[in-house]
């Protein structure tokens, strides 16, 4: 969004990107809350949102409206398209969960901390990194005084 207003600021003679930074900055403003709580009505309708090709073609598109000549806007755009092809790099990547809104994320990670990481780890994890294992062994019987 600042990035949209930035271009709107340097390139205000060109009136198609203006109208274009207009409609980025709008729909930024607009994907802002899905990014925070999943709101039901909006994920069936923005369902481009909901996985990682989506999202990595749109922050993209970004990448491409904000692009300039600007230090700021070059810095941004290139920013953009790194992390627009980045999330299409993981739609590839079947061992990744869908993405979530911050706010399932949060509540997950506190949900999984409250487990307490201090439980021994199972056997079968064990079996299949020694390595692993052999370190934490050797770790736990380093005294730190």
């Amino acid at each position: 969004m600042a990035a949209s207003i930035m271009k709107i600021a340097v390139e205000h003679t060109n009136p198609s990107q203006v109208m274009c930074c207009i409609y980025s900055f709008f729909l930024a403003a607009l994907l802002i809350p899905v990014e925070f709580k999943t709101i039901e009505k909006i994920s069936s309708n923005v369902q481009f949102n909901t996985n990682y090709r989506g999202r990595g073609v749109i922050i993209g598109l970004f990448g491409c409206i904000v692009l300039g000549s600007h230090v700021f806007l070059l810095v941004a755009g290139i920013l953009d398209l790194i992390f627009g092809f980045a999330c299409i790099v993981f739609s590839f990547l079947s061992a990744l969960p869908a993405p979530k809104s911050i706010i399932n994320n949060w509540q997950n990670w506190e949900d999984f901390c409250a487990e307490g990481l201090d439980l021994d780890r199972p056997k079968e994890v064990e079996k299949k990194s020694p390595v692993r294992s052999t370190l934490a062994a050797s770790l736990k019987k380093i005294s730190p005084w």
